[in-house]
């Protein structure tokens, strides 16, 4: 499953709060966060237990991937990570990557 919500200049911490709680709330889910800020651009990735003991994905790496088609870059663990971009323009392409990278799990 993966959830995509877009937010609009909200505090990445309380990003990363809700990206907790689906965590918790959840099971086999990404939930990719983003918060456009003018013309940048923050990513939180988090990634349910479930998914990564069966070493399917981990949020580090999928939100890192998916900054970089946004110019921009992050990480951070698996369960949960954050990035920055500042090319708000190629969301499209980022929502199409983890679209594809999703179904690659299955």
């Amino acid at each position: 499953n993966l959830i995509i919500e877009e937010f609009e200049a909200l505090d990445v911490e309380l990003l990363k709060q809700v990206g907790d709680v689906i965590r918790k709330k959840a099971q086999n889910t990404v939930g990719f966060l983003v918060n456009r800020n003018g013309e940048r651009v923050n990513f939180v990735c988090a990634v349910t237990d479930d998914l990564i003991s069966a070493n399917k994905v981990k949020a580090g790496d999928l939100v890192r991937d998916a900054a970089k088609i946004a110019g921009g870059g992050g990480g951070g663990r698996p369960h949960l990570a954050t990035a920055g971009a500042k090319d708000i323009s190629k969301l499209d392409e980022v929502y199409q990557y983890l679209r594809k990278r999703l179904e690659t799990l299955s």
